[in-house]
């Protein structure tokens, strides 16, 4: 019985993680980059980085891996990914919480990519 679970389990994590590269690949077309992008591990963060804080800033994806800075830096990078695309700040924080769901939105949105917003 125990398999079974860990069996469906499984799946359900493998269909999100699909689910959120699908929902990526969808907001690097939408910004003008390419999709392929999203399926790359590592070069999607670098892209992520370059699409909210502008040319030649994917080097800040490290910053992701400093212990308390990196929660800081990702709170930054969702409420500026929301104003790339012309959103608020709440639905940044929305990101930064529930990031499935607000991704999703933004993702099959009418909204337009305006590029990176704010100082870098």
């Amino acid at each position: 019985m125990e398999s079974v679970s860990q069996f469906f389990s499984n799946v359900f994590s493998l269909a999100v993680c699909a689910y959120s590269i699908f929902i990526m690949y969808r907001i690097f077309v939408k910004a003008g980059f390419a999709g392929w992008r999203a399926i790359v591990p590592g070069y999607n963060i670098w892209t992520l980085c370059e699409l909210v804080w502008g040319p030649g800033c994917g080097a800040k994806m490290f910053l992701f891996l400093i212990p308390v800075y990196g929660i800081i830096f990702y709170f930054k990078t969702s409420t500026r990914l929301a104003k790339a695309f012309g959103k608020s700040t709440g639905f940044g924080v929305g990101i930064f919480f529930l990031g499935v769901v607000f991704l999703s939105i933004l993702a099959f949105d009418d909204s337009q990519y305006q590029g990176p917003q704010g100082d870098l």
